[in-house]
């Protein structure tokens, strides 16, 4: 592997993900300049924000050809499942996330089910429709909960948990009819409710192998309590009070290695993040979904365990010897909290104030999302989830304890956030 001590290192996307993500690199001895398209405000603490969009590829590609970028890293599903990853690579630039192919197993569900069900990936029994009147009369079968998902992508909120038939029709109704994640929900897939308690597990792999693994816990539901519509995460916390080695290696044996062995064999190798949505109860594990990329907000809590040098977990995955760099994880406990603006996941205001980000503890970490610079030089909100506060501490209270210590100290106008992250799941 060549050995980089200045690297140009350019970060593509605009969330959480991509702060936490920014936060870390930056730790790198090996980077020299870091370039966050488009960026927030806070990866501009870490590195030059631009302007390209995380979907304008063709641009992203020139500005890497054009400043001799040595690595570009890819945080959110949107670019790679347009396939700038085969875009880069064409072009002899090293890329860290998964080919197009790969990234089908987030952007089209029903790919990843027909793997699933192929490789006997434990997972939950599901049916395919392209015809919401088929779908309709699918559910008149069923009087309770069933799940509803768009079958392509929809920012993490395409999911629908349906206690009862009316609420599995307005859900097909909202997909299929009204489209209101427009061509995403062409297709749906309904599938049995699992039941359990849900983690989210994420391994790096070189398209061979793969590294240790690390579980996190994300709450999804925007009320305390897990109540009320999905999210893209109220908070995430790790590591999960009843994760073990057993459930740990059940993940690895009989869910991550078939899924690995199926692209590299039928496919192309997989090489990135995998992403793997759980559900977990007496008979073990079963996958709720895969992504292709790490989590938000479930980066913002463990990119501060890594121990190891990122970038050169990286370029191991690149280079197919993830093995020789096995990831290193600390074992304390990292808790994350989301603050969102008022109205968020529905219609919410931005342009407001953030105040009191310079009266935090040094040893808490905010990674912003929404969040941008206006011309006086003040942050302002600019989208839904505004903030997330991370605190990593020897036990999961002491960590609780001190991220809402300090989210206490952070305002704006109409800001809300949950107050029971990492405490009832």
């Amino acid at each position: 592997m060549k050995n980089f001590n200045d690297m140009k290192v350019l970060l593509v996307g605009n969330g959480g993900r991509e702060s936490a993500l920014a936060w870390k690199i930056a730790q790198s001895p090996n980077l020299s300049h870091l370039y966050i398209s488009p960026g927030n405000a806070g990866t501009q603490q870490f590195g030059l924000n631009l302007n390209y969009r995380d979907s304008e590829i063709e641009k992203l590609l020139e500005f890497a050809i054009n400043n001799q970028i040595d690595l570009t890293v890819v945080g959110p599903e949107v670019p790679l499942d347009l396939g700038i990853v085969d875009l880069f690579k064409e072009n002899g630039l090293k890329i860290f996330g998964p080919s197009k192919i790969c990234a089908q197993i987030e952007s089209s569900k029903s790919f990843a089910k027909q793997i699933m069900q192929k490789r006997n990936i434990p997972t939950a029994d599901s049916k395919l429709f392209t015809n919401p009147k088929e779908a309709y009369e699918y559910v008149e079968d069923f009087s309770g909960p069933l799940v509803v998902k768009a079958d392509g992508l929809a920012a993490g909120k395409g999911v629908f948990v349906c206690a009862n038939k009316s609420e599995s029709k307005n859900a097909i109704n909202e997909l299929m009819e009204q489209k209101i994640f427009g061509s995403s929900g062409e297709s749906i897939l309904i599938e049995q409710l699992l039941t359990g308690w849900e983690a989210s597990a994420f391994v790096f792999c070189d398209g061979n192998s793969f590294s240790s693994l690390i579980a996190a816990c994300d709450h999804k539901r925007i009320g305390e309590g897990d109540t009320g519509p999905n999210t893209g995460g109220m908070g995430a916390f790790s590591p999960p009070a009843n994760w073990d080695e057993q459930i740990e290696q059940n993940v690895l044996e009989n869910i991550v290695t078939p899924m690995i062995d199926e692209m590299k064999i039928n496919y192309v190798p997989y090489v990135g993040v995998l992403f793997i949505g759980l559900m977990i109860n007496e008979e073990g594990p079963k996958v709720i979904e895969f992504n292709c990329r790490l989590g938000d907000p479930e980066s913002q809590v463990i990119l501060p365990l890594m121990q190891s040098d990122i970038l050169d977990v990286m370029l191991s995955c690149i280079n197919g010897d993830i093995q020789k760099n096995n990831v290193q994880w600390s074992s304390e406990s990292s808790v994350g909290v989301v603050i969102a603006s008022g109205g968020y996941p529905k219609d919410y205001n931005v342009g407001f104030e953030i105040k009191g980000l310079d009266t935090t503890d040094n040893l808490v970490n905010i990674f912003h999302a929404g969040a941008e610079l206006d011309h006086m030089g003040n942050t302002i909100t600019s989208g839904g989830r505004v903030l997330t506060v991370n605190s990593v501490a020897d036990t999961m209270s002491v960590a609780i304890k001190k991220c809402y210590e300090n989210l206490d100290r952070i305002q704006f106008e109409d800001s809300y956030y949950r107050r029971d992250i990492g405490t009832n799941i």
